[in-house]
């Protein structure tokens, strides 16, 4: 995607990007020791359907949110402007919409990082160790290269998630009317289905990327797929029981495919780190995986597992 169009379209995406784009941060992984290694052993990252999250309205709270700042005063700010550079265009957004946004919520994969500043490499993140570490939590921290790379289509994406109140996001739609009129000869210069198909592509976005505020300690990242929506590269699909619930799981390999918009992802380029977290038996899991990366193929694998050393009991 051109420039101009970023700057037009997808501010809000890059804006809450920008720490891991132009900044020394990292993403990580929050799991547990026998989940990581599970990974590690299997050179593949689990996606999850949305619906089995920790926060089952994951995907249709952000369908909410958006479809409430469609309607607010700033959303048709946004739908005047765009019917005068093509008549109706606004209705054929929110159609198109509408009949994609029930399959969005029902056929999204996601797999959650964090964005992990310098600062926390030493310890990890207490509220993650808390919030995903059970009783003995591993934090795989990730080079952060393969995911600032600009994806021309794969099916395969990466965002930062943006935690909005409605009021923030309502605004939002507002600055999103002033970039419109800023960059009106640009905007007016596109075809109508050129028109939509931007504007439905920032709604897509939106509606996989918006969550409640109350998580934004999380500071999450999140790579995602929408297989009815666009083909994702090939992913082993099997049945697993995850907090008791019986689901579809969908494995990614961790193997690059510069066709499908994956790049740097095998393990040995992929992972920088790995923090063992507050458990009783660290220093067991500190060998188990240290064995682990040196059977994968990692030079001196002793120096890049860690123990945190957090005194928490859980």
């Amino acid at each position: 995607m051109d420039p101009l169009s970023i700057k037009t379209f997808l501010a809000p995406i890059y804006e809450a990007a920008r720490p891991v784009y132009n900044e020394a941060s990292r993403l990580v992984h929050y799991t547990s020791a026998e989940n990581g290694l599970k990974i590690l052993s299997s050179r593949s990252i689990w996606m999850r359907n949305t619906t089995c999250m920790n926060d089952y309205m994951e995907i249709e709270h952000g369908r909410r949110a958006l479809s409430e700042a469609w309607r607010s005063e700033a959303g048709q700010e946004v739908k005047d402007l765009i019917n005068t550079m093509h008549n109706d265009s606004a209705s054929k957004i929110e159609r198109l919409f509408d009949l994609w946004a029930p399959i969005f919520s029902s056929d999204t994969y996601i797999s959650c990082l964090s964005i992990h500043d310098e600062s926390e490499n030493e310890f990890g993140r207490l509220s993650m160790w808390r919030a995903y570490g059970a009783s003995s939590g591993v934090a795989l921290v990730l080079n952060p290269e393969p995911f600032r790379v600009q994806s021309s289509g794969g099916g395969i994406y990466s965002t930062p998630v943006i935690y909005a109140t409605q009021s923030e996001l309502n605004h939002e739609f507002h600055k999103f009317s002033q970039r419109l009129s800023k960059y009106h000869d640009y905007v007016s210069s596109l075809t109508e289905d050129e028109l939509v198909q931007r504007v439905f592509n920032l709604f897509r976005m939106l509606v996989i990327s918006l969550k409640h505020p109350g998580f934004c300690e999380e500071r999450e990242w999140r790579v995602y797929c929408q297989p009815r929506f666009e083909k994702a590269p090939p992913m082993q699909k099997e049945i697993e029981t995850i907090g008791g619930v019986p689901q579809h799981v969908g494995k990614l390999k961790l193997v690059s495919s510069p066709a499908n918009g994956l790049h740097g992802i095998e393990l040995t380029s992929l992972l920088e780190r790995i923090i063992i977290g507050p458990t009783e038996h660290a220093h067991m899991i500190q060998l188990a995986y240290v064995e682990a990366l040196e059977q994968l193929g990692f030079s001196d694998p002793a120096s890049k597992v860690v123990l945190s050393n957090i005194p928490l009991r859980n």
